[in-house]
This record gives C-alpha cells, sequence and structure tokens, in this order.
C-alpha cells in the first residue's frame, strides 16, 4: 500500500500562525467548542494555545491576566487571538498591555460573547475603564461576534465596543446561537 502524503498549507501561504483561545466563564481550554476549534486549526497547520485559566467558577483579574501573558509568551509567529465571554474581556486587557514585539504580531483578534462593560460574573476585571485608546491600535484586526439571542451577554453588552472603536472594528451579529 502507498501511503500519499498531501502538504497543507498554512493560513497565510507559508508562514506557521499561532492561536490562542481563551474560554469563559465555568469553562476550561477543553470544554465546550474549544477542542473542535483547536482541531480544525491545526488541521491548518497552526499551532494552538487553550490554556485552562485558573478558578473559571470565580474569575480573578490578576490569575486569569498571567495565565493569558504566559499564554502569549509561548508564541513566536504572526498570532491570532479568540476569546469567548469572560476570555474576551480578558483578550481586550491583554491587548491594553501589548508589548511592542507581540502588538506587531496580531493578525487577527476575535471576540465571542464578550462583555466590554461590568457584569457581576467578572468585577475583578473593571478595576477601570477600558483604555480605548490603546484599543485603538487593534480595531481594524478585530472582530466582535455576538448572537441576537444570547441570554448571558446581551446586545448593550457589545455597544460600547461599536461606538468607540467604529468604524474600523468588525461587528458580526449571528442568529439562534445563544452563548456559543
Amino acid at each position: 500500500m502507498i501511503k500519499r502524503e498531501t502538504r497543507r498549507e498554512t493560513m497565510d501561504g507559508g508562514t506557521a500562525i499561532d492561536v490562542v483561545i481563551f474560554h469563559g466563564y465555568k469553562c476550561t481550554g477543553y470544554s465546550c467548542w474549544l477542542p473542535w476549534l483547536k482541531n480544525e486549526l491545526e488541521e491548518r497547520n497552526c499551532r494552538v494555545f487553550t490554556p485552562s485559566l485558573p478558578d473559571s467558577h470565580d474569575p480573578q483579574f490578576e490569575d486569569w491576566f498571567s495565565t493569558g501573558e504566559d499564554a502569549i509568551a509561548q508564541t513566536s509567529n504572526p498570532l491570532i487571538i479568540i476569546g469567548h465571554s469572560v476570555g474576551g474581556m480578558l483578550v481586550y486587557r491583554l491587548l491594553e498591555q501589548a508589548n511592542a514585539e507581540w502588538h506587531s504580531r496580531v493578525r487577527a483578534v476575535y471576540t465571542l460573547g464578550s462583555p466590554c462593560k461590568m457584569r457581576p460574573v467578572c468585577q475583578s476585571f473593571y478595576f477601570n475603564e477600558l483604555d480605548w485608546e490603546r484599543l485603538r491600535r487593534f480595531a481594524a484586526r478585530l472582530t466582535v461576534v455576538w448572537s441576537t439571542d444570547d441570554p448571558v451577554m446581551p446586545r448593550c453588552d457589545n455597544e460600547p465596543i461599536a461606538l468607540r472603536l467604529a468604524p474600523h472594528v468588525t461587528h458580526m451579529i449571528v442568529d439562534g446561537h445563544g452563548h456559543f
């Protein structure tokens, strides 16, 4: 039997891409749809990091931020960052503090069902207003995804992003996906 090998191209035509995916409240790096997405991206020759953020039933900013920084530090290639729910709020906070080295590697940022204003479950993330000026540096690479029937993060939680980062941020509105 002859084994046929096919070479898969990387997502951007040759350069390896690193993807970091941050889960949300009460999840892990290996729950919900994260294993599926990790597999899909790895099949496209991406290196995928899905860290389990500590104590996801009671998210604390300092612990999550430290874990997020560690995950970003493991990357060395062009970078895609994805955050779901409170993981998206972590992404916004990481982007605020992005150093020049990894800032230049960020190719795309996606948040799904993520708050950008105070929610009781993640109060420690709201020690101050988001730094909209620093986030504007990423606006052209940021896609905010939310579902019209999301019972956890309604549209009004995402509107500040549209207002503060318009017209460069991309909003993707989907029907019937709940809180993803």
